[in-house]
């Protein structure tokens, strides 16, 4: 259970990293779809570095290959956070554009927490035998 919740707060900074490039990228004209494929990588990023250091630090080193099975494992993770994004903002679910993208947000990541969970337990940062 200490494991789930050093997950969840590693997870939490990478929501704000997230959000923080997502509104950025708004800002700078881009459209919230697209912003998010970008968004998403940052944070993605974030999350290998944080979960490594915090999360699973006890059996991870970095390397090119922890990095690879990180990123094949959380881009299956990436894809359900994506679309439940892009399904929500389809759905216009309130008038203002800014709360539905939080909105979004928030229900892409939450659908993707539990998936990315196990696969970084599972592959990107599976124990090693000795």
């Amino acid at each position: 259970m200490h494991e789930f919740m050093r997950f969840c707060a590693v997870g939490g900074v990478a929501f704000m990293v997230d959000a923080g490039v997502l509104e950025l990228l708004i800002a700078a004209a881009l459209p919230a779809l697209a912003a998010r494929v970008f968004s998403i990588a940052v944070a993605l990023q974030c999350s290998y570095l944080l979960h490594g250091a915090f999360t699973y630090r006890a059996h991870h080193g970095y390397s090119i290959q922890s990095w690879r099975l990180f990123m094949t494992s959380n881009m299956f993770g990436a894809a359900i956070n994506y679309a439940v994004f892009a399904g929500v903002l389809s759905a216009a679910l309130g008038p203002d554009a800014e709360s539905s993208r939080w909105i979004a947000l928030v229900a892409g990541t939450s659908v993707a927490l539990f998936f990315n969970h196990w696969a970084n337990r599972r592959f990107a940062f599976a124990r090693k035998e000795p």
